[in-house]
């Protein structure tokens, strides 16, 4: 829901938005399970976005 608001905004104001999306946890709906994926997250949040801002610096 805040990705399509921030993109809906930018594109009345006609302002260049990025957006980048990872994978965090998952919710089986089919096994009702939730996993949480701690142990798989070994890059910190900062990895992340550095590689967007690179990403976004080589799209302009």
């Amino acid at each position: 829901m805040e990705a399509s608001a921030i993109m809906a905004w930018a594109q009345f104001r006609q302002a260049k938005v990025y957006q980048f999306f990872y994978t965090a946890d998952y919710v089986d709906h089919h096994n009702h399970e939730w996993d949480a994926r701690y142990e798989d997250r070994k890059a910190n949040a900062m990895t992340f976005f550095e590689i967007a801002l690179v990403i976004a610096r080589e799209l302009d």
